[in-house]
């Protein structure tokens, strides 16, 4: 009985003892960032310390989006909160022991939040910034990860400034101040400075301060931020100089921030971790289209030579700058902000850190290029249907073959985009060529020789869509990430899944499967449960935070098919409506199973989204509800060509469901197609309504509906009708 107690006695105090050397393991953790504003390649080049952290941790590219814009307001903003922000308001921060006309900051400081400065740094504006975020915004808040570091029982400081003179700036407190303002430790004022009459503004970074004040609270400050201004100052500065001076300037900045790097770099080890972030890249970066900053981390546990990622991105190499307090909050141990979207970074070997060259170079590629191959895309849909309506003018008609080729190729774009990365294109000829290639060996060969009918080449087209987008994304999503129809990386508004452009495509192509099925005469029971089965399949695949991860997709999938079967079925308008709201019903149940009951095994937009709403109740529903009506008139506004689709389908869907119309074609030899036809109509404005880019995904479930029934109209010869009565007119 005695060996039992002692037993268990041992057992009681290892365990103590134990929690004790985890609780002191992390109070002694330190993570360290240092913040180098316009950073981008050319600049990499001339920072070997930059090198040697990657080398020694993980290294890769971060979007820098905030949202709505790309000043250096957004990015500091941005980064500080872990959600898309801005600053809306002046930016005032001072030491404690800075005075002004009406006493010292402390003194303001105290006035105005009603309580004395406990930190050596306060924001004397966090109160306003807070009080200016909008609806429209996100829901955090500026000192979130301040306050988790308190909470935590853990302290901040934070040095430097990129002051202008006479303008102050000193964005780096964002990242240390709590909600009050207030950072522990830390100096941001002139004395960061030393006088220097050839440099911008007249000042330079005192190095030697700095490391000075980092070495007086090495043991109390677990979170050290560095802000490095002199890059910052002179890439504002640089209109007022030279190119020869402002070369020179540019590489003795380098040279000695390189020199302030190579100390922190050395500082890096199991307790210490070192993260290395550039807000925004240079000028040069950005006119090139190089808007991914360069980011690495070492230290802390982090294995040498890795590549960065995100449970944000799901992308090798890729990251998100809401990424980056949540990393450093982690590593500390603190509780990341509910409000913070972004997901601690985490190392991969699925590619290697010398291909990132390669990775941003194909990334760039793709963005600059993409408006000139969609544009033609787009002049390629509107030959399409301006040979198509030519018909009805016998004197000025383009060739019936060619017209038929024209909207056949337009149709079937969107799987020779996707197939396209397998040729690894490298210039817009390879774009042209690319395309040929897969035109002819997927869509000309077999259409020439195994596809005759109509109805049989779009169960071909549609199928090989259907199986090509579902097997890629299934596999990794290898060719979505790098399809130029696809979505953006640099534009950063989605990163995985299956984004709103395939959405509308998988849709569309799907019911149209389903219609061409009937329409050549396949068993019509065999044909509705297969129907109904893929159906639920692709509204699962949408809704599922490992594959498609789209809401509106989930949504649109299971509304669209739902109203196609009812209306194949011949039910009232009555009842195929309310078969609609039953299957987005099961749409929506979907998404919370797989997201919020079971969404544990891959973090996802989704989940994110559906537990701000269960923490932030009415509000968070309102700004999420604001955001999108936001993005919706800002599509509206911004070009003409919206209006002119909606225009377009407002005339097809009048011609589709005319009264003479529906008994000569709802019930004719295409009658299936008819059905369909008016089912994608709907399912474009759930699509319209359910995403941030509805536009686009009922531009695409429109291609699907207006295109095939052209060709149906051409197929059938009621164009010659209605030519041969305008030339007798």
């Amino acid at each position: 009985m005695r060996g039992v107690i002692c037993f268990l006695l041992c057992g009681l105090l290892a365990g103590v003892f134990g929690s004790v050397e985890v609780a002191q393991a992390k109070e002694s953790r330190q993570a360290i960032v240092v913040l180098v504003n316009r950073v981008g390649t050319e600049e990499l080049a001339q920072l070997p310390a930059w090198q040697r952290l990657a080398q020694g941790g993980a290294a890769g590219w971060m979007n820098g989006s905030t949202g709505e814009s790309r000043r250096k307001e957004a990015a500091y903003a941005t980064l500080a909160m872990g959600v898309p922000g801005e600053l809306k308001a002046t930016l005032d921060v001072q030491n404690s022991w800075e005075r002004a006309a009406d006493g010292s900051a402390a003194e303001r400081y105290e006035r105005w939040m009603g309580v004395p400065s406990q930190g050596e740094v306060l924001v004397l504006s966090m109160a306003e910034l807070n009080r200016s975020r909008s609806q429209r915004e996100f829901s955090g808040q500026f000192g979130g990860a301040g306050d988790a570091l308190r909470t935590a029982g853990l302290s901040a400081a934070v040095f430097g400034n990129g002051d202008r003179a006479p303008v102050q700036w000193r964005p780096a407190a964002l990242l240390t101040a709590d909600r009050l303002g207030s950072t522990a430790y830390g100096d941001v004022s002139n004395r960061m400075l030393v006088a220097a009459t050839e440099r911008p503004y007249g000042v330079r970074t005192d190095y030697e301060a700095m490391w000075s004040g980092y070495q007086r609270v090495k043991g109390d400050a677990s979170l050290v931020v560095f802000d490095l201004g002199d890059l910052g100052r002179l890439a504002a500065y640089r209109e007022s100089l030279t190119e020869e001076r402002y070369g020179a300037l540019k590489r003795q900045v380098l040279a000695e921030t390189d020199q302030f790097l190579t100390r922190v770099q050395a500082e890096s080890g199991p307790s210490r971790l070192v993260v290395f972030v550039s807000p925004q890249v240079s000028k040069e970066a950005r006119a090139r289209g190089e808007l991914l900053a360069p980011l690495a981390v070492a230290g802390g546990g982090w294995q040498a030579g890795k590549v960065l990622t995100s449970a944000t991105t799901r992308r090798a190499g890729i990251v998100a700058n809401l990424d980056v307090m949540p990393t450093v909050l982690h590593f500390l141990g603190a509780q990341i902000p509910r409000e913070m979207i972004g997901y601690p970074l985490r190392q991969t070997e699925e590619i290697a850190q010398g291909q990132l060259p390669d990775l941003l170079r194909v990334t760039v590629w793709n963005y600059t290029n993409r408006a000139a191959v969609l544009t033609g895309v787009g002049v390629l849909a509107a030959l399409a249907l301006w040979g198509a309506v030519s018909q009805s003018w016998p004197s000025v008609a383009v060739r019936l073959p060619v017209v038929k080729g024209l909207l056949w190729a337009t149709l079937s774009m969107p799987l020779c985009l996707y197939l396209l990365p397998l040729l690894r294109p490298e210039s817009l000829w390879d774009v042209a060529g690319g395309v040929l290639t897969v035109w002819l060996l997927v869509i000309a060969a077999p259409f020439r020789w195994l596809c005759k009918s109509i109805p049989v080449r779009l169960l071909w087209l549609t199928g090989w869509t259907l199986c090509a987008v579902v097997a890629d994304v299934w596999a990794g999503g290898t060719l979505a990430k790098a399809s130029l129809l696809s979505y953006d990386p640099i534009v950063g508004a989605r990163y995985y899944g299956v984004g709103n452009e395939y959405m509308g495509v998988l849709v569309a192509a799907g019911v149209l499967l389903y219609a061409a099925a009937l329409q050549i005469g396949v068993n019509r029971r065999r044909a509705e449960i297969a129907f109904l089965i893929g159906s639920l399949l692709l509204t699962l695949f949408f809704a599922s935070p490992e594959l498609g991860t789209n809401t509106g997709g989930a949504l649109t999938a299971a509304g669209t098919a739902s109203l196609a079967y009812a209306l194949q079925r011949g039910w009232s308008w009555r009842q195929s409506v309310g078969k609609m709201l039953w299957g987005l019903g099961v749409a929506l149940a979907s998404l919370w199973a797989l997201n919020v009951m079971g969404g544990g095994h891959a973090p996802s937009h989704i989940a994110a989204a559906t537990h701000q709403v269960i923490n932030g109740g009415g509000d968070e529903v309102l700004r999420i509800l604001a955001r999108k009506t936001d993005m919706v008139r800002r599509l509206f506004t911004a070009t003409i060509w919206p209006t002119v689709l909606l225009v377009l389908i407002a005339g097809f869907a009048w011609r589709l469901f005319l009264p003479s119309a529906r008994e000569t074609r709802w019930k004719g030899p295409y009658a299936p197609f008819m059905r369909t036809f008016a089912a994608l109509l709907g399912g474009a404005g759930i699509g319209l309504v359910t995403n941030d880019s509805g536009i686009v995904v009922a531009a695409l479930m429109f291609l699907y509906t207006a295109f095939p029934g052209l060709l149906l109209w051409l197929d059938s010869g009621a164009h010659r009708s209605m030519g041969a009565w305008r030339q007798s007119a």
